[in-house]
Protein backbone atom coordinates (compact mmCIF):
# COMPACT_ATOMS: atom_id res chain seq x y z
CA UNK A 1 0.00 0.00 0.00
CA UNK A 2 1.41 3.40 -0.98
CA UNK A 3 1.13 6.18 1.55
CA UNK A 4 0.19 9.55 0.06
CA UNK A 5 3.13 11.03 1.99
CA UNK A 6 5.54 8.95 -0.12
CA UNK A 7 4.12 9.62 -3.58
CA UNK A 8 1.90 12.47 -4.68
CA UNK A 9 1.59 12.27 -8.49
CA UNK A 10 -1.44 14.60 -8.69
CA UNK A 11 -0.77 16.90 -5.79
CA UNK A 12 2.01 18.62 -3.97
CA UNK A 13 5.32 16.82 -3.81
CA UNK A 14 6.07 15.17 -0.47
CA UNK A 15 8.56 16.97 1.74
CA UNK A 16 10.91 15.95 4.49
CA UNK A 17 13.04 17.71 7.06
CA UNK A 18 16.76 17.22 7.58
CA UNK A 19 18.25 18.43 10.84
CA UNK A 20 21.85 19.58 10.83
CA UNK A 21 22.51 19.72 14.56
CA UNK A 22 21.60 17.61 17.57
CA UNK A 23 18.61 18.64 19.65
CA UNK A 24 17.68 17.69 23.21
CA UNK A 25 15.29 14.71 23.23
CA UNK A 26 12.27 16.76 24.32
CA UNK A 27 12.76 19.15 21.38
CA UNK A 28 13.48 16.36 18.92
CA UNK A 29 10.41 14.40 19.93
CA UNK A 30 8.16 17.47 19.71
CA UNK A 31 9.67 18.45 16.36
CA UNK A 32 9.04 14.99 14.90
CA UNK A 33 5.42 14.95 16.07
CA UNK A 34 4.86 18.47 14.70
CA UNK A 35 6.46 17.57 11.35
CA UNK A 36 4.17 14.57 11.09
CA UNK A 37 1.13 16.70 11.99
CA UNK A 38 2.07 19.14 9.21
CA UNK A 39 2.26 16.33 6.65
CA UNK A 40 6.01 15.87 6.33
CA UNK A 41 6.94 12.58 4.69
CA UNK A 42 10.26 12.13 6.48
CA UNK A 43 12.65 13.38 9.13
CA UNK A 44 16.39 12.87 8.70
CA UNK A 45 18.89 13.07 11.56
CA UNK A 46 22.61 13.66 11.10
CA UNK A 47 25.24 11.17 12.20
CA UNK A 48 27.41 13.07 14.66
CA UNK A 49 29.99 12.06 17.22
CA UNK A 50 27.93 13.02 20.28
CA UNK A 51 24.73 11.10 19.47
CA UNK A 52 23.68 7.67 18.25
CA UNK A 53 21.39 8.49 15.34
CA UNK A 54 19.83 5.03 15.11
CA UNK A 55 19.03 5.03 18.84
CA UNK A 56 17.32 8.41 18.46
CA UNK A 57 15.34 7.12 15.46
CA UNK A 58 14.26 4.08 17.51
CA UNK A 59 12.83 6.47 20.08
CA UNK A 60 11.11 8.58 17.43
CA UNK A 61 9.52 5.46 15.97
CA UNK A 62 7.43 5.24 19.14
CA UNK A 63 6.54 8.94 18.99
CA UNK A 64 5.30 8.94 15.37
CA UNK A 65 2.98 6.79 13.28
CA UNK A 66 3.68 7.45 9.58
CA UNK A 67 6.72 9.72 9.39
CA UNK A 68 9.62 8.06 7.56
CA UNK A 69 12.73 8.14 9.75
CA UNK A 70 16.08 8.55 8.09
CA UNK A 71 19.74 9.03 8.74
CA UNK A 72 22.01 11.40 6.95
CA UNK A 73 25.02 9.71 5.42
CA UNK A 74 26.34 7.28 8.03
CA UNK A 75 30.10 6.80 7.65
CA UNK A 76 30.77 3.07 7.81
CA UNK A 77 34.15 3.21 9.56
CA UNK A 78 32.48 4.66 12.67
CA UNK A 79 30.96 1.31 13.77
CA UNK A 80 31.22 -2.40 13.13
CA UNK A 81 29.05 -3.96 10.42
CA UNK A 82 27.18 -6.11 12.90
CA UNK A 83 26.36 -3.27 15.29
CA UNK A 84 25.20 -1.06 12.43
CA UNK A 85 22.99 -3.83 11.01
CA UNK A 86 21.50 -4.70 14.41
CA UNK A 87 20.73 -1.06 15.21
CA UNK A 88 19.15 -0.50 11.78
CA UNK A 89 17.06 -3.66 12.14
CA UNK A 90 15.82 -2.43 15.52
CA UNK A 91 14.67 0.90 14.04
CA UNK A 92 13.06 -0.92 11.11
CA UNK A 93 11.15 -3.26 13.42
CA UNK A 94 10.12 -0.57 15.92
CA UNK A 95 8.97 1.78 13.16
CA UNK A 96 7.07 -0.79 11.15
CA UNK A 97 9.42 -0.44 8.18
CA UNK A 98 9.79 3.36 8.07
CA UNK A 99 13.62 3.56 8.13
CA UNK A 100 15.61 5.20 5.33
CA UNK A 101 19.29 4.48 5.92
CA UNK A 102 21.97 6.57 4.25
CA UNK A 103 25.38 4.87 4.03
CA UNK A 104 28.72 6.34 3.07
CA UNK A 105 32.31 5.26 2.82
CA UNK A 106 33.75 7.88 5.16
CA UNK A 107 36.98 9.81 4.56
CA UNK A 108 39.24 6.79 3.95
CA UNK A 109 38.58 5.53 0.38
CA UNK A 110 40.97 2.53 0.50
CA UNK A 111 38.79 -0.56 0.72
CA UNK A 112 35.74 1.60 1.34
CA UNK A 113 33.65 0.19 -1.49
CA UNK A 114 34.33 -3.38 -0.35
CA UNK A 115 33.26 -2.42 3.17
CA UNK A 116 30.14 -0.73 1.81
CA UNK A 117 29.25 -3.92 -0.07
CA UNK A 118 29.72 -6.05 3.06
CA UNK A 119 27.58 -3.62 5.06
CA UNK A 120 24.75 -3.69 2.55
CA UNK A 121 24.87 -7.51 2.58
CA UNK A 122 24.82 -7.58 6.39
CA UNK A 123 21.84 -5.22 6.39
CA UNK A 124 19.98 -7.41 3.92
CA UNK A 125 20.51 -10.40 6.20
CA UNK A 126 19.35 -8.40 9.22
CA UNK A 127 16.08 -7.47 7.54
Amino acid sequence: MTDERQLAPFGAAPFGLALREPHPWSELSALARRAEDLGAAALFLPEIASRDTLAALTGLAGETAALRLGTGVVPLPSRSLQLRAMAAATVQERSGGRLWLGLGTGPAPRGALDRLGRTVEALRLAF
